[in-house]
């Protein structure tokens, strides 16, 4: 068996530097990654059935597969709908910065989707095809 994970160090790094930017677009990446990753290698899903969905999407496949536990449900959504802000709205990143207990509650939750990220693995068995596959997805 193969498992895979990813590390939070950067955007960590990012958080406690006050790089919110930077933060919230490493984890969304991280997030959207992994759950990419669960659906490819634990299920066999193809690159083409999935290279247009959306973080909610992903978050949605996972839950209806059992690849991730519904406790997180909650965490997953409030992030989804904080990130969407900070992303898609220009300015919502600069109010948000300037008040003090929304940037305290904006911290946690990027340090509580780390560690939803941290403890989420992906377990599969490799086969050469799988991994050829898989590399050729960035081309």
């Amino acid at each position: 068996m193969v498992m895979r994970w990813y590390m939070t160090d950067f955007p960590r790094k990012y958080i406690d530097s006050g790089d919110y930017m930077s933060a919230f677009t490493r984890v969304s990446a991280d997030l959207e990654q992994i759950l990419f990753e669960k659906l490819f290698f634990e299920r066999g899903f193809k690159l083409e059935q999935m290279e247009r969905w959306t973080l909610s999407k992903f978050v949605q496949q996972n839950l209806q597969l059992g690849l991730i536990d519904k406790k997180w449900i909650p965490l997953l959504n409030e992030f989804r709908e904080l990130r969407n802000k900070v992303i898609h709205r220009r300015v919502f990143l600069l109010r948000l910065v300037q008040n003090p207990e929304e940037l305290e509650h904006a911290r946690k939750l990027l340090y509580a989707m780390c560690d939803f990220i941290d403890k989420t693995w992906v377990v599969y068995k490799s086969t050469p095809e799988l991994e050829k596959e898989y590399s050729g997805l960035d081309r």
